[in-house]
């Protein structure tokens, strides 16, 4: 009954029936056929709801849309590149943080690609680099910052992680155990750029404190934000969700209030609509997929697997490079909302019986999935970046090429190094 129920929602999909439907469809029918009652099933399905987590998810993704929307991503460009003027080659760093920094705040590399990577092709361009260079580090920087504070999938994790394992994922670790790796992970990207050769046409503006102290004049108000979610959080002065309260309703006021770029009357609604759509669509198929998720657990899915390959697979660093191929090839068809749905709930479990440290599997996670964004035939970064600077996605997989062997190699050394993931963990404790 359950192959059957499995073929049918996954011939469904292909047809392109909208997931939340399949989700919901399959939760119900699942749940039933092990004969729970459609109070129990909705009781499973509802219970994620309570998460207090969930009220920071809109308020993240509201802040980010207005960013995006408004010219702080100007003012930001434009104090680093002024900030970084006597660093050589500082145009590759200024768009590696940048993006990184948009990323995390929006939780999807698409909107990071669409709103500031077309500011920052001029800037690569102008500064000499080549325009394969440039496409390729706007493509990969795209996700690069999924480790980062306030990253929509790392709460996601968090509350899907919390609901299939015993004990509690705490979010806040997540965060902690992520900053390293996402700096190492920036830290390759950076060092490829330092060794790439420039053709620069004009001479490089030199550094001028009289020019920077305006360039931080100019984003006095945005300065504030970092310190608010990173210093907050890594601290422990803030909650995640107190964070989320504190940083949607300061960028709330400063675009309409303080700088009024944005207007009440014609951009409020609009970014509302748009930024709710977004956390809507994250929230239903949040509640589909947790009904799944309590049959998967219920009928011992993942103890099964266990038993079925540990005959097979018994050193745990084996164990880890199995399940990195595993993750790059859901990476390539997947994007980390889906992966995290469908293939968290299966893998988490398995990690447990290994031994594995729920945080450090949880960067590798996040890792493997950051390079399938950038991993053909079907990365995700490739199609919009594809679209948003209208190249062929063949120019695309050339241009992408050595980061994506970077990020692998980084791959590699926070898989067989833990420490770097558990580092800050130990430090807390």
């Amino acid at each position: 009954m359950t192959i059957i129920i499995t073929a049918v929602f996954i011939a469904l999909l292909l047809l392109g029936t909208p997931l939340y439907i399949v989700l919901f469809g399959g939760a119900f029918l699942l749940l039933k056929s092990i004969g729970q009652s459609e109070l129990l099933i909705a009781l499973e399905i509802q219970k994620f709801q309570t998460n207090p987590i969930l009220s920071a998810i809109p308020l993240f993704v509201f802040a980010g849309y207005v960013l995006a929307k408004s010219k702080t991503p100007d003012r930001i460009i434009h104090l680093f590149d002024q900030a970084f003027a006597f660093f050589p080659k500082a145009g590759s760093m200024v768009v590696v943080i940048i993006m990184a920094f948009f990323t995390a705040l929006t939780g999807a590399s698409g909107v990071s690609i669409l709103a500031v990577g077309g500011l920052m092709l001029p800037l690569l361009l102008k500064s000499g680099r080549s325009e394969r260079y440039s496409l390729g580090l706007i493509t990969s920087s795209g996700s690069i910052g999924l480790l980062f504070p306030p990253s929509l999938p790392v709460i996601m994790y968090g509350i899907f992680a919390s609901q299939i394992v015993e004990g509690s994922v705490s979010i806040d670790l997540l965060y902690k155990a992520g900053f390293l790796p996402a700096c190492l992970l920036i830290a390759g990207v950076l060092l490829y750029g330092f060794i790439t050769k420039e053709k620069r046409t004009e001479p490089r503006e030199s550094f001028s404190l009289q020019r920077l102290w305006k360039a931080v004049k100019g984003a006095r108000w945005e300065l504030p934000i970092p310190v608010i979610i990173y210093g907050g959080i890594y601290s422990g002065f803030f909650t995640l969700t107190e964070a989320a309260i504190v940083t949607a309703t300061y960028v709330f006021v400063m675009e309409f209030f303080l700088y009024r770029e944005l207007s009440l009357k014609t951009d409020f609604l609009n970014l509302a609509r748009e930024s709710m759509a977004l956390t809507g669509s994250i929230l239903v198929i949040m509640a589909g997929s947790s009904g799944i998720t309590s049959w998967l657990i219920d009928q011992d899915i993942p103890i099964r697997i266990f038993h079925f390959i540990s005959p097979f697979i018994q050193d745990k660093l084996v164990f880890l490079g199995v399940i990195n191929i595993f993750l790059l090839i859901c990476g390539c068809f997947l994007d980390i909302f889906s992966a995290i749905i469908i293939v968290l709930p299966i893998l988490l479990p398995l990690v447990e019986k290994y031994g594995v440290n729920p945080y450090h599997f949880a960067v590798i996670f996040f890792v493997n999935l950051e390079i399938g964004y950038l991993t053909p035939p079907v990365g995700l970064n490739l199609f919009i970046s594809s679209f948003r600077f209208k190249k062929s996605i063949t120019e695309l997989y050339r241009a992408s090429l050595p980061f994506l062997i970077i990020n692998l190699i980084t791959l590699a050394i926070l898989t067989y190094l833990p420490q770097i993931s558990t580092f800050l963990l130990n430090a807390v404790r």
